[in-house]
């Protein structure tokens, strides 16, 4: 398992002063941290998918980050706080999936993780979020809007599986 450290960045102003903030991609060795990470996000957003677990009370994770997809874990220390899904194989970049766990929230974490997976790919990218997740909404509206320093557009879409979304797309330089 690789990891990264996260350094202090001079964009949009990131200090994790004293945090031991470590991203690692998703491989073989380390997926099931995704899948279990993943049963908490599936849970969380059950209200607006309507997903149930199955009989033995696990979801159905939507993405697998090792096929096609790019998946990145989020570690405070050597415990795992969130993970991102991204499709990178398209002509847009386009978060599928991102979760920090509640306890963990509001410490720049995911913000730090957003940041890192724009930077590492650079290009046209796009975050969509399902009707009634305002919270989300509202979050990647900051991240993006500091991010990009305020360079970017927003728009209400139809997608094919979610329905009505709102999607932010900018383009990220890396």
């Amino acid at each position: 398992m690789l990891f990264m450290f996260v350094h202090v960045s001079s964009r949009g102003g990131v200090t994790m002063k004293g945090d031991n903030l470590l991203f690692a991609e998703i491989d073989d060795q380390n997926v099931i941290v995704f899948e279990n990470l993943a049963q908490a996000y599936e849970a969380e957003f059950s209200t607006l998918t309507q997903k149930v677990p199955n009989k033995l009370g696990v979801f159905k994770i939507d993405v697998n980050p090792l096929q096609r997809f790019s998946g990145y874990l989020v570690y405070d220390g050597n415990i795992p706080i969130g993970f991102s899904v991204v499709d990178v194989e398209s002509s847009v970049n386009d978060i599928l999936e991102f979760y920090i766990i509640p306890s963990m929230r509001h410490k720049k974490y995911g913000y730090a993780l957003a940041a890192m997976v724009f930077d590492k790919h650079p290009g046209a990218w796009q975050v969509r979020q399902i009707k009634g997740a305002d919270d989300a909404t509202s979050f990647w509206r900051r991240v993006i809007k500091k991010y990009t320093n305020d360079r970017f557009k927003e728009q209400v879409i139809t997608d094919a599986t979610w329905g009505e979304v709102t999607c932010q797309q900018f383009k990220s330089m890396g």
